[in-house]
């Protein structure tokens, strides 16, 4: 058990530090980077060293997490709690009919062809009891073939997930991707038929 690690997240939290832990898919190492201030850094031209954090929009900019101190250690599966899996989210029907005038929108503007593709979401505010470590222990037992992150800084806020796309695959000087977008079931006697939409994605 990476206890190191989690005694070094635990401190972060309490003196407001950035940190990022994370394991690639498939691997039991388990990589924590650490800055010493809550200064906010950008990338510049990618020769910094540290943890990338790039936003969705290309125009905003790319997040460097500097590493001032890194630690590995090896995670083996740990026995947790099982977490509550029934956050409770109560009924608001002003935001729903807002989200059904969004996406009323959406048509109309597709239906105009302003745009090929639109993807709406909601933010949707819970308490959150739980620990956090443990919340990112259960990922990481849970989803092994995984890219599994916890992602911090006290200016900006907090990031967990575990991704099983890849962005960027290097096998010597072949570089390969995966995209998750364009999934569809798999026919024995048959090649996938994709469409325009799922080969520009």
């Amino acid at each position: 058990m990476p206890q190191e690690l989690f005694d070094q997240v635990e401190i972060c939290l309490k003196e407001q530090l950035p940190f990022v832990l994370y394991r690639k898919p498939n691997n039991a190492e388990l990589i924590g980077i650490f800055q010493s201030n809550d200064e906010v850094h950008y990338v510049k031209d990618f020769t910094e060293t540290g943890f990338v954090f790039a936003p969705f929009n290309l125009n905003d900019n790319a997040i460097l997490l500097k590493m001032d101190v890194d630690i590995k250690a090896l995670y083996e599966q740990s026995e947790i709690n099982d977490l509550n899996q029934n956050l409770s989210v109560a009924y608001n029907e002003i935001e729903k009919l807002r989200y059904l005038n969004l996406v009323s929108s959406a048509i109309k503007t597709i239906d105009k062809s302003d745009f090929n593709k639109v993807v709406l979401s909601r933010k949707i505010e819970v308490e959150f009891k739980e620990d956090v470590l443990e919340v990112y222990q259960h990922l990481l037992n849970t989803y092994k073939n995984a890219f599994c992150y916890f992602w911090y800084h006290p200016k900006i806020g907090f990031w967990m997930g575990a991704t099983p796309e890849i962005l960027v695959k290097r096998k010597g000087s072949q570089f390969s991707t995966m995209s998750l977008a364009g999934t569809q079931n798999s026919h024995k006697s048959e090649m996938p038929k994709w469409s325009k939409k799922e080969l520009d994605e």
